[in-house]
């Protein structure tokens, strides 16, 4: 009998296997939550053992909050991306460059993954102080990169914030459905009915 030779398996470095638990689990946690989420599918999907991924990742919570410093990287760099090209004259935003944030972040609202991931988080610092601190410790983070990038003063960065959670929220709910029988949805949410944007 001819022997053949085994192909040789290729082992993770310990950065590449946390890269992929955390892209495992972002979309486990995005739906259900920390507590709703159990790691054994997550380790199942990753082919390693329950036991293995807790080696990674020492529990469940530090795995959560991986994912949601991913979810604001994300975000952080949707922000980056827009100001950068507004500075660079590629869009012809009216609003100026915190405008072109602002056209950033509700085109990033479409992806459910990531605005799932950011409730979530917000949901579990309610309850969780090392959740919480991670949540308020990214939230600064972002808040003080949009007034680095936009140089907005303080009224007009606490008008962008405000209306930041409110489209977070109104995309959440998908409120934006209900335009034709609730006429308030518009008044609320102008730039979801702009086409010019």
């Amino acid at each position: 009998m001819a022997e053949t030779a085994a192909t040789p398996r290729t082992r993770m470095s310990a950065d590449e296997r946390r890269e992929q638990l955390v892209d495992i689990a972002f979309g486990a946690f995005a739906v259900k939550g920390f507590h709703g989420t159990s790691t054994e599918p997550i380790a199942r999907e990753a082919g390693i053992s329950h036991a293995y991924l807790f080696r990674v990742f020492p529990t469940k919570k530090d795995l959560f909050v991986a994912c949601g410093v991913r979810a604001s990287k994300r975000i952080l760099a949707v922000f980056r991306d827009a100001a950068a090209a507004y500075d660079r004259g590629e869009t012809a935003e009216q609003d100026g460059v915190l405008g072109a944030m602002g056209a950033a972040y509700r085109d990033l609202l479409a992806d459910r993954e990531i605005l799932m991931m950011q409730m979530q988080v917000w949901v579990a610092s309610a309850s969780d102080e090392d959740v919480r601190e991670m949540g308020r410790q990214t939230y600064m983070e972002a808040i003080k990169e949009i007034q680095r990038l936009s140089g907005a003063d303080p009224q007009t960065l606490h008008a962008f914030m405000a209306e930041g959670m409110l489209l977070s929220v109104a995309a959440s709910m998908e409120l934006a459905a209900l335009a034709e029988v609730e006429p308030l949805i518009p008044v609320l949410l102008p730039h979801m009915f702009d086409n010019n944007r």
